[in-house]
């Protein structure tokens, strides 16, 4: 399976792949909000940290690994955030989705539930996977609740999974959603998005 980038639109949101000319507004938006890295594996203190990182995503995206997306207000074009689609098993075929970040003020809006019902839609219904994933820092307790809020499954705990920025080993949690689960899941997005409570939803999901 090679990850093709796609513009992916929504009615509050558009997920636009990642391009070396957005990376004067990645570094503005990704360091106007230093704590939304505060569980990110890796570290964004300074533009040459998040240089280095939208660099090493764009290789990924060249090989048709990963697509990497900025993520814009529909109504206006403002960069509010970012994610990202990973390849994880071309055969079955999976993907995780996650890497997600949102400035402060568009967290607890309807940004993030949409952001993740195009994504899923894109890995069950274009790309015909079987299995999406989703990871988080142990620590992380309301991306856990986040994730579980749009329908992911908590299937465990991957331990010393990987190395935090501070050196630190970090355990991971694992949910996913499964083919077979996609439409329950779609509409009760759709419904959430539809919905008052759609508006206010806690959406910070920084895998």
């Amino acid at each position: 399976m090679h990850l093709t980038p796609s513009t992916l639109r929504g009615e509050a949101v558009v997920l636009q792949p990642l391009s070396e000319d957005q990376l004067p507004e990645i570094k503005r938006a990704a360091l106007s909000a230093p704590d939304v890295w505060r569980f990110i594996p890796y570290s964004m203190r300074d533009a040459a940290d998040v240089e280095k990182v939208i660099r090493l995503a764009l290789a990924m995206q060249s090989r048709g690994e990963a697509i990497s997306f900025g993520t814009r207000l529909a109504s206006t074009g403002e960069l509010v955030g970012g994610t990202s689609i990973r390849r994880v098993d071309a055969a079955l075929p999976s993907v995780e989705v996650g890497g997600t970040w949102i400035v402060p003020a568009w967290q607890r809006t309807r940004v993030n539930t949409e952001a993740k019902l195009l994504q899923l839609t894109h890995g069950f219904e274009q790309l015909g996977c079987q299995r999406i994933e989703l990871k988080t820092d142990v620590r992380n307790l309301r991306s856990q609740a986040a994730i579980q809020r749009i329908g992911g499954t908590r299937e465990g705990g991957l331990r010393s999974h990987m190395r935090r920025a501070d050196g630190s080993l970090r355990d991971s949690v694992l949910f996913s959603i499964l083919a077979s689960e996609w439409a329950a899941v779609k509409e009760r997005l759709l419904a959430r998005l539809a919905s008052a409570e759609g508006a206010t939803l806690a959406v910070r999901v920084a895998g």
